[in-house]
């Protein structure tokens, strides 16, 4: 479908919340999250670009399916930013004490069938911050991709 400007602009307009646009503190410390929890569960990320608002990973095969992957590397996060005091929303806490999340409920993913597959998604996702005009990014937990 193409872009509807006004359809965004109400979208936007009724979030309970304002969207959240993470700042460079911010993304160090989601980075820092996922690090501990690859190291943790063992996972393989070959690949990871986190942006003011939206992130790409390029995650290997792994025990646990990738809906948990996905779930787990959120809430580290979630509680990483938390636990730093850089949360976007923790001015939001509810009444119960909960703060609204960082990350939209759902994600994009795709199935990487082959090597060259893998490449293709790991170029486009370090690629990526230089699309959006900020600089390239290299995370010391984001291995080489042997095939």
């Amino acid at each position: 479908r193409p872009y509807d400007r006004k359809r965004r602009w109400e979208a936007r307009h009724s979030l309970l919340y304002p969207p959240v646009e993470l700042t460079g503190e911010q993304a160090r410390a989601i980075a820092t999250a996922f690090a501990l929890k690859a190291h943790k569960s063992g996972y393989l990320i070959y690949a990871c670009a986190i942006l003011p608002t939206h992130s790409h990973l390029v995650v290997g095969r792994h025990r646990y399916d990738i809906s948990q992957i996905v779930n787990l590397l959120k809430g580290t996060a979630s509680s990483y930013l938390l636990y730093k005091g850089l949360h976007p929303l923790a001015q939001y806490r509810r009444s119960d004490g909960s703060i609204p999340s960082v990350w939209a409920s759902k994600y994009w993913k795709v199935f990487l069938d082959s090597n060259q597959d893998v490449r293709r998604a790991i170029k486009y996702v370090e690629d990526n911050p230089e699309k959006e005009g900020k600089k390239r990014q290299t995370w010391k937990f984001a291995v080489a991709f042997e095939g």
